[in-house]
């Protein structure tokens, strides 16, 4: 992806090649992925921040073995966080290592101001968005492991924020007001 993504509107793509496919591995059995927005509508937006995770469960599903932190919208391109990745990988997975990654996804991301949100509330965001993703990622991980049937994703929205309800991560989390102006 960091070499595909070469700036906005810009890709690595050949004026005469064109893009049929893409394709990933499958899953590990104690893996699981998650993908979380902020935006200021549900549908068809730009987003003000988006955060895509995975996470590779040891077999106590206590460990890290393998991460994936991506950021999006707070910076020119995607953009994967390797340093939240070494803070997750080789550590007990819970709340004080998914503040250690969170933290790093911040210090990473380099977001604007612009009319959907300011810079310092999309550098929050990034923080919130990391936390629930990953803890999504855990919970999902050890759901697949105790029933690999069960469904990983759900449609439940929220709002993300100061101010907003603490409790478990959403797949798409949006705002309905502007918190941050």
């Amino acid at each position: 992806m960091e070499r595909f993504l070469l700036g906005p509107n810009r890709t690595a793509r050949r004026p005469d090649e064109l893009l049929t496919r893409v394709s990933f591995p499958a899953l590990p059995a104690r893996a699981a992925t998650a993908f979380l927005k902020a935006g200021r509508r549900r549908a068809m937006e730009i987003s003000v921040v988006c955060v895509a995770a995975r996470l590779t469960l040891d077999a106590s599903l206590e460990r890290c073995l393998e991460a994936r932190v991506a950021l999006g919208a707070v910076a020119p391109t995607a953009l994967r966080v390797h340093d939240a990745e070494r803070a997750l990988e080789g550590q007990p997975v819970g709340a004080e290592t998914f503040r250690r990654a969170a933290e790093a996804a911040q210090q990473a991301c380099r977001p604007i101001d612009d009319v959907r949100a300011s810079a310092a509330f999309r550098r929050h965001l990034v923080g919130v968005l990391v936390r629930r993703a990953l803890d999504r990622c855990r919970r999902a991980g050890a759901s697949r492991m105790l029933n690999p049937a069960s469904v990983l994703s759900q449609k439940s929205r929220r709002r993300v924020g100061p101010g907003a309800p603490a409790g478990p991560a959403s797949a798409v989390a949006k705002h309905s007001h502007r918190p941050w102006r």
